[in-house]
Parts: structure tokens; C-alpha cells; sequence
């Protein structure tokens, strides 16, 4: 798990579905180990801070293809 705050800019948040969630500056969310990706929205800097929650010595990220809807949406 992973919990996150953005403290400055603005992005779009994609899940395996491609479904878009909009998240800016003062927004705080926490996600589990679905696949995920994200866009910079506006010309603005992103700062983000992340916190991961994991069992001892186990892996913070596990790369996956991304879904078939990534290309469509230049996500690739």
C-alpha cells in the first residue's frame, strides 16, 4: 500500500481500466497494488510525497505491462 499527498501541480490518475481520476495540490489518496498510471496536467511542476507500506524486504513496485486502453490514450 501506498499512501500519497501531492503538495504542488495537478495529474491524472489512471487505474488498469483507464478510468481517470483527477487529483491537485492539497489532495491525499492511498492505493494498493493495482495497476496504475499517471499523467502531468498543465505546465506546472508535480511534487508529490509517497509513503509505501510493505512487509520487510519485500519489493515497493512490481512492474507490469501496461493495459491494452494505455496506448489509446498515450500512456505508453
Amino acid at each position: 500500500m501506498v499512501t500519497v499527498t501531492l503538495t504542488q501541480g495537478s495529474i491524472v490518475w489512471y487505474n488498469g481500466n483507464c478510468e481517470a481520476t483527477t487529483y491537485n495540490a492539497g489532495d491525499a489518496w492511498a492505493e494498493g497494488s493495482q495497476i496504475h498510471m499517471f499523467r502531468v496536467v498543465g505546465k506546472q511542476a508535480v511534487v508529490l510525497y509517497a509513503t509505501f507500506i510493505t512487509a520487510q524486504g519485500e519489493p515497493l513496485r512490481t512492474d507490469q505491462p501496461e493495459p491494452p486502453c494505455a496506448a489509446a490514450l498515450g500512456l505508453t
